[in-house]
């Protein structure tokens, strides 16, 4: 339609989300895992392929997207990562007295092409968050990028390390503020 942008959007998930996906699949039909996810408002999505049959480490998911633009003065806007993004810290206290413990390492792989007309519009794209923790325990790579038509936004994160004691916490905590600033980041799109 007028007021949106459509594209393609596509997913790698490692891990307990990665479980998690293959027992939904096993329960439902692959066409419904547009379903699954917690989508922007207002955004739709369609289910394209996938790999879980394959049973591999990873699963990877695509989906063909269309993103509403919403009206904010006289540009429109929508969220750069547009499933499940992680919108707050979910480590809010400052010192913590007994550790973080995932089930297992994971890995989160988001990247979402959308077209949009270089003759008509004008893009703002969020900067780049890239973090990484001493001895790699967990990575953050977040880029957006505008050229001749093709916005593509990237947005990984890897949990490489099950435990963090108490030591390690206030870089686990300094982590999950650069994803959620990441993750809830917004594109601006201005009309020519």
């Amino acid at each position: 339609t007028e007021n949106s942008v459509s594209g393609d959007m596509r997913m790698t998930l490692s891990g307990i989300y990665a479980e998690r996906i293959r027992d939904f699949a096993s329960e439902n039909k692959e066409e419904k895992l547009s379903e699954y996810f917690n989508l922007a408002e207002g955004v739709t999505a369609k289910f394209k392929g996938s790999n879980i049959a394959d049973k591999g480490v990873t699963v990877e998911l695509e989906f063909s997207i269309e993103v509403p633009l919403e009206q904010y003065e006289d540009s429109y806007i929508f969220p750069a990562v547009l499933v499940e993004p992680i919108n707050d810290n979910p480590f809010d206290k400052k010192d913590r007295r007994y550790p973080v413990v995932y089930p297992d390492s994971w890995q989160d792989h988001y990247v979402c092409l959308l077209r949009l007309d270089p003759e008509k519009y004008h893009i703002e794209v969020p900067n780049s968050r890239n973090l990484i923790l001493p001895e790699k325990d967990a990575e953050l790579m977040f880029t957006s990028s505008y050229n001749l038509g093709s916005l593509v936004v990237r947005s990984s994160v890897k949990m490489n390390q099950s435990r963090f004691d108490q030591q390690k916490y206030p870089s686990l905590r300094t982590f999950y503020d650069e994803v959620a600033a990441a993750q809830t980041s917004f594109i601006e799109i201005q009309m020519k």
